[in-house]
């Protein structure tokens, strides 16, 4: 795709591409979700304002529903509402269009972060 930076005007317009997928099985309580971009903003909208993009961005998130079978702590019916307990890794490459604190002028070429999460939902 295409897309303007919202904080330069003339900046002219960036080219990315992304893949997303998402796969619910097990009776509908385990999730795997992804993706893959190339040539995109991060997560922020304050990347888009300052144009700030990395070369490629992979996500994978798996994560379990809670719900009546476990105390009644959440309910795993809609995804939105759904308590849930799950692991998160994301890995970025860096370069000169990457935020300085992360690509270091050139010493740091990716970044690599994992996360345990638990979501309570209501």
């Amino acid at each position: 795709g295409f897309g303007q930076s919202t904080g330069d005007p003339n900046g002219g317009s960036r080219k990315f591409w992304e893949l997303r997928g998402r796969a619910i099985f097990g009776n509908g309580r385990h999730t795997l979700t992804g993706y893959y971009l190339q040539d995109a903003w991060g997560p922020y909208d304050f990347f888009r304002q300052f144009n700030t993009t990395f070369p490629e961005q992979l996500q994978l998130d798996y994560s379990y529903w809670l719900g009546g079978g476990f105390g009644a702590i959440g309910d795993a019916i809609g995804e939105q509402m759904a308590t849930r307990v799950g692991i998160r890794t994301t890995y970025r490459t860096n370069d000169e269009n990457s935020p300085d604190n992360e690509f270091l002028n050139g010493m740091n070429d990716y970044s690599f972060l994992t996360v345990l999460y638990f979501t309570y939902g209501f």
